[in-house]
């Protein structure tokens, strides 16, 4: 197996095309495509290397020789495999690096607190009125359920 061969696996392994593998670089799909048929007879150029060490955690000497690991595990390796992976939004990795980072009694607070929306039934209702002041609202599940009571129909239907 050469250098072409575990770039392929390199990104294979993230779920990604060339095309996407490309842009997370900033190179086209024709240079990938040519790393991986191994077109480059006078070696990969070795910024290209460096860039997909860095990009996708990669050991170098892994990369070059196959020598090692083929990833250096950080932290924000692994929290980028989970956006890939999932496919989080920027947001999404944002929120969840910041949990991580929480102590534990602030990881509590946030857990008690999502528990309380998951198990809670929402408090308000959408209505969308018809006619020329047509606009949707929010009304208290209260006060809907306390009219339903009362509510006596037409006798003229």
């Amino acid at each position: 197996m050469d250098i072409s061969d575990r770039i392929r696996i390199i990104r294979k392994n993230t779920g990604l095309n060339q095309t996407l593998f490309g842009e997370k670089l900033g190179i086209s799909r024709s240079v990938i495509k040519n790393i991986e048929l191994n077109v480059y007879k006078t070696g990969i150029p070795e910024n290209i290397v460096k860039l997909i060490c860095c990009k996708f955690n990669v050991n170098e000497n892994w990369l070059k020789m196959g020598i090692g690991e083929m990833y250096v595990e950080t932290e924000d390796f692994i929290l980028s495999q989970l956006k890939n992976t999932y496919n989080l939004s920027d947001l999404e990795y944002k929120i969840l690096t910041a949990y991580l980072k929480l102590d534990t009694s602030q990881r509590k607070a946030v857990e008690k607190f999502i528990a309380d929306i998951l198990k809670s039934e929402p408090q308000t209702i959408k209505v969308a009125a018809r006619g020329n002041n047509s606009k949707v609202i929010n009304i208290k599940k209260s006060d809907v359920e306390e009219d339903m009571k009362n509510y006596v129909p037409p006798e003229n239907l």
